[in-house]
């Protein structure tokens, strides 16, 4: 983890940024590579700076984003990937 991991330190930047956003159920895993959290899509949407899509998939309705998305400086160095903004509901 020493030589892999993102930093505690790192780590609270990226979980203070999702908090101050409105995100809810921040989880971080014990190897502090993925941090977890849920939001609307309006808070997904503001926070990433995208737009996210609604139609019908198989009978799901799925919002996957049409840009790409964006994080800001702070926390942005230690974010490799957004993932699960697609979510179906």
């Amino acid at each position: 983890m020493a030589r892999y991991a993102p930093s505690e330190a790192q780590v609270q930047a990226v979980t203070d940024y999702l908090s101050k956003s409105g995100f809810t159920g921040i989880k971080v895993e014990a190897n502090r590579v993925l941090v977890s959290a849920g939001a609307t899509a309006a808070q997904a949407q503001k926070t990433f700076n995208t737009q996210l899509a609604q139609f019908q998939m198989d009978r799901e309705t799925v919002s996957p984003p049409v840009r790409a998305m964006m994080v800001p400086a702070t926390p942005r160095a230690t974010v490799w990937s957004l993932l699960g903004l697609q979510k179906a509901s």
